[in-house]
């Protein structure tokens, strides 16, 4: 058992590698300017001077901040080390920095994952058994074929359809 552990352990480190790679290679192919959505209409609007009295923009000071004036090397470490550090950078959506959303949001879906442990369990096994005692007929069928429906649905349109027939409408939980 303990060698088990070690040798995941000890492969957790390329696999933490090659994600990190991975995610910064999609964020730098992705055709977006981050400077420029983090300004938003101010990106012309002059903020400071040089000490040679040239005009900083709003968009020119994003640029620098974000290190976008760096080599692609350089922008990779710096990545890799606010990682290590915590510093997720700032949230787009939210003008808060990414580690707080994560951090607002980890609660709520922790118990969501949790809830869900202990729906699916107990009605996994409860089918499980009732197919393997009902082998071969119908009950036994359709259970395969839910089972392997729900595991092959996304996630994300699963639960929209949930909240749609469960919250909406002539859901559920409507009067």
């Amino acid at each position: 058992m303990h060698e088990f552990v070690a040798r995941r352990l000890i492969l957790l480190v390329p696999v933490m590698v090659g994600v990190a790679v991975f995610t910064f290679t999609i964020a730098q192919l992705i055709p977006a300017d981050p400077a420029a959505a983090l300004c938003g209409e101010k990106c012309g609007v002059v903020v400071d001077y040089t000490e040679d009295g040239e005009p900083i923009t709003a968009y020119d000071k994003n640029f620098i901040r974000l290190g976008l004036d760096k080599s692609v090397t350089e922008r990779f470490f710096i990545y890799v080390d606010g990682l290590l550090n915590g510093d997720w950078g700032e949230s787009v959506a939210y003008h808060r920095p990414v580690i707080e959303v994560v951090q607002d949001a980890a609660p709520i879906t922790l118990e969501m994952a949790f809830f869900a442990l202990m729906i699916g369990y107990p009605v996994g096994i409860i089918l499980g058994i009732l197919s393997a005692v009902m082998q071969d007929r119908i009950f036994d069928h359709l259970s395969r074929f839910m089972a392997i429906a729900f595991v092959s649905l996304p996630i994300f349109w699963l639960a929209m359809m949930l909240q749609y027939y469960l919250a909406t409408g002539e859901g559920v939980c409507d009067p």
